[in-house]
């Protein structure tokens, strides 16, 4: 779901932000594709045992700064140039729509990494935080910037850029943190722990536990 969400979603948005001339738009776009970049590579390491979890958060945490660094960058030479218009009606809805789509999307991936706590349901829930967070700056700044504040659209780009290394850092820190508590509690009572498609509903098996015990 995350990953035919986030394929969709920049195409939307990148044309509504383009149309309307909203950098904070474009700059959850560019945040949205370099997600379904990071999803594909969750969702191969989920079924390919040679991408190893910190393989996984390595990359993905590198491709999540990298669009934290474009964004930024190309937003401060925006705002020093003093090029900005204001977005109009429809930049704002497109923008709420993406804040309720992701929201649930959290929800579903925030459940299944507290009953499967895995790395691949971890980044998972934090790249669908992220574009919580993400969405909800371009709304706010695309607000402001229609009501006559138009700096405020390539200043939340901005800190869009600046969360998105927030969000890298955190992958980083959990990649070399090791194996998430959950799975190696499961390991050390004698259960083969064996990695799934992150938000897809399906349970970690475990040698000696049920999947009807891990997935009430």
């Amino acid at each position: 779901r995350s990953l035919s969400a986030n394929t969709v979603s920049p195409l939307v948005k990148g044309v509504v932000g383009y149309l309307c001339g909203s950098q904070a738009l474009l700059a959850d776009t560019v945040h949205s594709l370099s997600d379904a970049a990071s999803f594909g590579i969750n969702y191969l390491g989920a079924r390919d045992r040679r991408l190893t979890a910190f393989a996984q958060s390595l990359l993905i945490g590198t491709l999540t700064f990298l669009a934290g660094i474009w964004i930024y960058a190309d937003n401060v030479a925006i705002i020093i140039v003093g090029e900005r218009a204001r977005p109009g009606l429809l930049g704002p809805i497109v923008a709420g729509g993406s804040i309720l789509v992701n929201l649930y999307l959290y929800s579903i991936s925030a459940c299944a990494h507290r009953r499967c706590p895995d790395h691949s349901t971890m980044l998972c829930m934090i790249q669908n935080r992220a574009n919580c967070y993400a969405s909800g700056l371009a709304l706010v700044g695309m607000v402001l910037a229609d009501l006559g504040f138009t700096y405020f659209d390539p200043l939340f780009a901005v800190f869009i850029g600046l969360f998105l290394f927030m969000a890298a850092f955190e992958m980083f820190h959990q990649a070399f943190a090791g194996e998430p508590r959950g799975v190696r509690s499961i390991t050390e009572h004698g259960g083969s722990a064996h990695r799934v498609s992150p938000c897809s509903g399906q349970g970690l098996v475990s040698g000696q536990a049920s999947r009807r015990a891990l997935w009430p």
